[in-house]
C-alpha cells in the first residue's frame, strides 16, 4: 500500500531547505513499516511538493502527469495498477471495481489537482486549507508529525466521538484535528487555479443499482452472484499466503465455503476465542467449520490482559482514536498472521448492512412494510415482538408507533443518542441525528443499509484497516464490503432479507443445508469481547486509574463527580457504560500519545 503527503503553497515558491526537512519527518515516519520507496516529487515553478512512499506499480510519473495509486483494486478478477488509470476519467469511479482504492493525479501542464475514490473505499484521505497552502494526505500521521497544520482538537468530534455512539462520527467528513477533513464516501477533490473544491461524485445513481441476474431463480441466483464475488477478489491473490478470519458467524461460515468450493483445497485460518466460556463464545461454531473447510486453525485465546498490554502501546502506531472495541482484537491476531509469513487475511466483514444483520434492521423493515400498507406488516410485527421482547428490552406495537414517529419526520436512520443522560450538557447544540445517505432509496430498509455501510461498517473501519495492513505489513481483504455485494441485496424484496422476524433469510435458506444448519440457527453475536464484565473486575484498575485521573478529566471536559456516579451505575449492573468507558480512554490515549501538549 501506499502513503503520501501532498502540500501545494498558494503564492511563494518552496524552498529547499523546507523541503529537506520535511522528507527526512516523512522518511522518519514510514522507513519502520514497510520497504517500499521513499520518494518525492516536486515543482518549484507551481510551488508544490508530494512525499510518498509506494512501489513501482502504484506510481507513474512522466512530463504530463503524477499518478499515485493507494490500495489494490480488482476489474475482472485482475488486480489493476497505476497505469490503469491513466487514460480513465472518472465515469468509471462508480463502483465497477472492487477492493478500496484512491487516487491521486497531478496534471503538470494545468497545474491541477484531482483526489478520486471508489464509492466505499476503506483508505482514507484527509484534506486542509489554509491561508498559506492546500494540504492532502493518506493519514493522520504525516499532518501530526510535519510542521505545517497547529495540532488542535477538534472539540466537536471529540465531543461525538467520546460522549456519543461511535456511528454518529462516521461520515460526516470530520477528523480529530481542528480545520482537517476526511474525504467523505461520495465525495472527491479538485485544486483548480488555486482554489479546492470538494464535489460529490456526478453519476452517483449508477453505483447502486438492481441486479438482473436474479430474476429467474432468486435463491440460485444470489448464490451464483455471491460465490461470483468471492472468487473474482480472491483468483489474483490465489498464489500468494492467505488465511481466512474465521468466526463462527453466518458470513464468515459463506466466505470459507465458497473458498473451499472454488479452490478445492483447505485454507489455514484464524479465530479469537475468550479465556473463559462467555454469552459471545462462539468456538463450537468455529469447530465445525474448521472440521469442513479449514486446513489449520490458529486459535488465539484473547484474555483481559492482552488489552491491558496493548492499549497502553498502540498508540505509538496507530494514529487515530479507535472507536470499536473488535478492531482491537483484530490487530492482536493480525499480528500473529503476519509473524507466520501470512501476505492476505480474507474477512466476512462487511456483509452485515446488505444482509440485514444489524438489529434496527428489523425496525426499518417494519417501517417499510406500515408506510406501504403492506398486508405482511401485522404479521412481521407479531413474530418480531415474540421472538425479540425481553424483560430488558421489551417490544410491542407502542415501541414501533414511537420509532416511526420520529422516523417519518425526516427519513434518515436513528438518533444521534447520548451514551449517557449525564452527559447531554456537553453536546447541546449537537445535530441530533446521522448523516442522510447521499445514495437515497424509497425503500426505508434499502436506504438504512445503505447508510449503516457508510456509518457502520466502513466508516470505522477506514483507518483502522488502513493503519494494520500498514504496520503489519499484511492485506486485509472483504470481499462483501463491495457495491456488487450490496447491489445483490438491494435487489431483493424485503421477505427476502427478513422473513417472520429472522434475518440473513436468504442466505439461511440457501446456506444451511450446505454448511450446518447449527451456524445458522445460532443467534448472532459477531466478535464481542465481555468487555463490560471486565471493566468491573479484570480491568477495573485499568479504567478507573486513567478515566478519574486529573489529565484525562481536563483533557476530555469531564466532571469527575459525574465520571464516578457512571463507575458506580455500571458495577451495579444499573447500566451498561461500557462504550462510553472505552470511546473516553481511547480518545484520551490517543491525544495523549500524539497531542499531549495540547
Amino acid at each position: 500500500m501506499s502513503n503520501f503527503f501532498f502540500i501545494k503553497f498558494k503564492n511563494k515558491c518552496l524552498e529547499k531547505n523546507i523541503i529537506n526537512h520535511e522528507l527526512n519527518i516523512f522518511k522518519s515516519i514510514y522507513k519502520p513499516f514497510n520497504k517500499n520507496s521513499i520518494g518525492i516529487s516536486f515543482s518549484k515553478k507551481h510551488a508544490y511538493c508530494l512525499f510518498y512512499s509506494c512501489n513501482k506499480k502504484e506510481i507513474f510519473e512522466d512530463d504530463k502527469n503524477l499518478f499515485l495509486l493507494n490500495g489494490q483494486p480488482i476489474f475482472n478478477s485482475e488486480i489493476v495498477n497505476v497505469n490503469f488509470f491513466k487514460n480513465k476519467t472518472d465515469e468509471l469511479f462508480d463502483g465497477n471495481m472492487n477492493c478500496p482504492w484512491t487516487l491521486l493525479n497531478i496534471d503538470k501542464k494545468t497545474n491541477n489537482i484531482f483526489l478520486l475514490q471508489n464509492i466505499l473505499s476503506h483508505k482514507t484521505s484527509y484534506y486542509s486549507e489554509t491561508k498559506d497552502f492546500f494540504l492532502l494526505s493518506s493519514d493522520l500521521r504525516s499532518i501530526l508529525k510535519t510542521n505545517f497544520i497547529k495540532n488542535e482538537i477538534d472539540n466537536f468530534f471529540r465531543n461525538l466521538f467520546c460522549f456519543y455512539n461511535y456511528k454518529s462520527v462516521y461520515n460526516r467528513g470530520l477528523s480529530p484535528i481542528k480545520n482537517v477533513y476526511q474525504l467523505k464516501f461520495n465525495e472527491k477533490i479538485s485544486i483548480i487555479n488555486n482554489k479546492l473544491e470538494v464535489k460529490k461524485i456526478k453519476n452517483k445513481d449508477k453505483i447502486f443499482t438492481l441486479n438482473k441476474n436474479l430474476k429467474s431463480n432468486i435463491n440460485v441466483g444470489v448464490q451464483r452472484s455471491i460465490e461470483k464475488i468471492i472468487k473474482n477478489i480472491y483468483s489474483p491473490y490465489s498464489n500468494s499466503k492467505n488465511c481466512i478470519s474465521l468466526s463462527g458467524g453466518i458470513d464468515s461460515a459463506v466466505l470459507a465455503y465458497s473458498l473451499n468450493k472454488f479452490t478445492n483445497r483447505k485454507l489455514d485460518s484464524v479465530s479469537v476465542i475468550f479465556d473463559k466460556k462467555t454469552r459471545y463464545d462462539e468456538t463450537e461454531n468455529i469447530k465445525i467449520l474448521e472440521k469442513k473447510y479449514i486446513n489449520k486453525n490458529y486459535k488465539f485465546i484473547f484474555k483481559p490482559k492482552n488489552i491491558e498490554d496493548e492499549i497502553l502501546k498502540i498508540y505509538r502506531d496507530f494514529d487515530h482514536p479507535i472507536s470499536s472495541v473488535s478492531f482491537f482484537g483484530l490487530q492482536s491476531i493480525f499480528k500473529i498472521i503476519s509473524n507466520l509469513g501470512y501476505k492476505n487475511i480474507f474477512s466476512g466483514y462487511g456483509a452485515d448492512p446488505a444482509n440485514c444483520g444489524y438489529y434496527d434492521h428489523y425496525l426499518y423493515n417494519l417501517a417499510d412494510l406500515f408506510k406501504k400498507k403492506t398486508s405482511r406488516f401485522k404479521k412481521e410485527l407479531e413474530f418480531w415482538i415474540k421472538k425479540h421482547s425481553t424483560s430488558e428490552f421489551p417490544k410491542n406495537i407502542n415501541v414501533f408507533k414511537n420509532f416511526y414517529k420520529d422516523l417519518n419526520k425526516n427519513l434518515t436512520i436513528t438518533k444521534t443518542k447520548p451514551l449517557s443522560n449525564y452527559l447531554t450538557y456537553i453536546n447541546k447544540n449537537l445535530d441530533k441525528k446521522f448523516p442522510n445517505s447521499d445514495f437515497y432509496q424509497e425503500n426505508i430498509l434499502n436506504n438504512f443499509s445503505i447508510n449503516c455501510l457508510q456509518c457502520t461498517s466502513i466508516g470505522p473501519s477506514k483507518d483502522t484497516d488502513q493503519t494494520i495492513d500498514l504496520i503489519n505489513s499484511i492485506n486485509t481483504i472483504s470481499p462483501f464490503s463491495n457495491i456488487s455485494f450490496m447491489n445483490i441485496f438491494l435487489s431483493l424484496k424485503n421477505v427476502q432479507k427478513i422473513n417472520n422476524a429472522e434475518n440473513k433469510y436468504i442466505l439461511k435458506k440457501i446456506y444451511k443445508n450446505k454448511i450446518s444448519k447449527k451456524i445458522f440457527s445460532s443467534p448472532k453475536i459477531g466478535f464481542n469481547m465481555p468487555l463490560n464484565e471486565w471493566i468491573n473486575f479484570e480491568l477495573k484498575d485499568l479504567f478507573m486509574d486513567h478515566l478519574l485521573s486529573k489529565d484525562c478529566l481536563e483533557k476530555i471536559d469531564i466532571n469527575k463527580r459525574k465520571m464516578e456516579l457512571l463507575f458506580k451505575e455500571h458495577k451495579s449492573l444499573k447500566e451498561n457504560h461500557m462504550m462510553l468507558f472505552w470511546q473516553i480512554l481511547n480518545f484520551y490515549l490517543w491525544q495523549k500519545e500524539w497531542l499531549n501538549n495540547y
